[in-house]
């Protein structure tokens, strides 16, 4: 359990970094800040459990309490006097987990609190894994892999998120015949409001067990993402879903980089072509120019089998990688599946197309995915 304690009074921190000890959570020196740095310090790890020493200044503590829970998912714990019922009632309208006496003895109200917080969370639920699908250019079929990856891990695992931020041009509603009240245009329009509640809300959800996060309905609606809210609606999502899929615009955008580098998993998609195998070299060595990890990137070969394609040893001989993820070309198979919106991995398991998908979900839930 990642843990940061926020306090301006090193002693109270000290004495719950000690009762932690106590109970098997560590908390390195490192992690104990000031309030004012707890924003930077949460945004700069991956934190499970936060533990916030209210400040005399009442409004003060507030105001952190309610931007930590807007941008964490991470349990909220405060400590702090409970001689004021009213205080009390003000701080837990801020949205944290628990509230501790710190007049009293801290080691029982610890073991409570952390015992309540492990019975909640379930080993593996508590940090989802990003996948980002996203290709050179459009027509490669990006959309058809998110929407089919997305399908095939919420059969393995019950359920799993997928994010439409290929705003100008996402077709993921349609490719699931989901009809979205709300998309990710209503969520930047109410930047200042958005947590937990607000994004589940915004999700529309399909029979297979995927969760759709839809690009805007219209292009007026289209607005620009800032990679900070990009990396808090994943960040939000990680703790409730075990998969985030994302299918993604481009490669330039700072948002969509920047969700690039975080991913667990990068599936470039392409297919056997001249024009696709150059481009796909200059992405790739753009890519690690940007800092992407090239062992987190997977290269999905799509429609493999099309007539005349180049063949998979000149590809591998181009990108000087080999190639082992490949989805069949099945073309009476796709438009269908395109046509009536439904996934192939969910209609078909045993098609040829949904086995393949089958390699790339193996792939996705090894601890540390590397390049086949």
């Amino acid at each position: 359990m990642q843990t940061l304690i926020a306090s301006d009074d090193a002693a109270t921190a000290e004495r719950l970094r000690a009762g932690l000890a106590a109970h098997g959570v560590a908390c390195p020196v490192s992690q104990l800040v000031s309030l004012d740095a707890a924003i930077g310090a949460l945004s700069q790890e991956s934190v499970d459990l936060v533990l916030v020493v209210a400040s005399t200044d009442t409004d003060r503590s507030i105001t952190l309490l309610q931007e930590l829970r807007r941008r964490s998912s991470a349990a909220l714990v405060v400590i702090g006097a409970a001689k004021d019922p009213n205080l009390i009632l003000r701080i837990v309208h801020a949205g944290p987990d628990d509230y501790l006496d710190i007049d009293e003895e801290f080691a029982p109200q610890l073991q409570r609190t952390l015992a309540r917080l492990r019975a909640a969370s379930p080993a593996g639920d508590a940090d989802g894994r990003l996948i980002t699908v996203v290709s050179h250019s459009g027509g490669c079929g990006c959309s058809f892999v998110a929407a089919n990856l997305a399908a095939a891990l919420a059969r393995e695992h019950s359920r799993c998120a997928v994010c439409d931020f290929n705003q100008r041009r996402g077709d993921l509603a349609t490719l699931f015949n989901l009809k979205p009240r709300h998309s990710v245009s209503d969520l930047l329009r109410n930047v200042s409001r958005l947590d937990r509640g607000v994004l589940e809300q915004a999700l529309t959800p399909h029979e297979c067990g995927a969760q759709l996060l839809a690009a805007p309905m219209s292009l007026a609606d289209v607005q620009p993402m800032a990679s900070e809210v990009a990396e808090q609606i994943v960040r939000l999502l990680k703790g409730s879903f075990p998969y985030i899929v994302v299918d993604l615009e481009d490669f330039f955008h700072a948002e969509q980089i920047q969700l690039l580098r975080a991913s667990s998993m990068v599936c470039f998609v392409l297919r056997l072509d001249f024009t696709a195998l150059r481009n796909t070299r200059r992405t790739l060595e753009y890519l690690e120019r940007e800092g992407i990890d090239l062992n987190r990137v997977q290269i999905v070969v799509n429609q493999y089998g099309r007539p005349k394609e180049i063949a998979v040893s000149q590809a591998e001989k181009v990108l000087d990688r080999k190639l082992s993820l490949f989805v069949p070309f099945d073309q009476r198979t796709v438009v269908s599946s395109l046509n009536r919106g439904v996934p192939v991995t969910w209609e078909l398991p045993k098609s040829k197309i949904a086995k393949s998908f089958s390699r790339i979900v193996e792939l996705v839930s090894q601890p540390s995915p590397v390049t086949a």
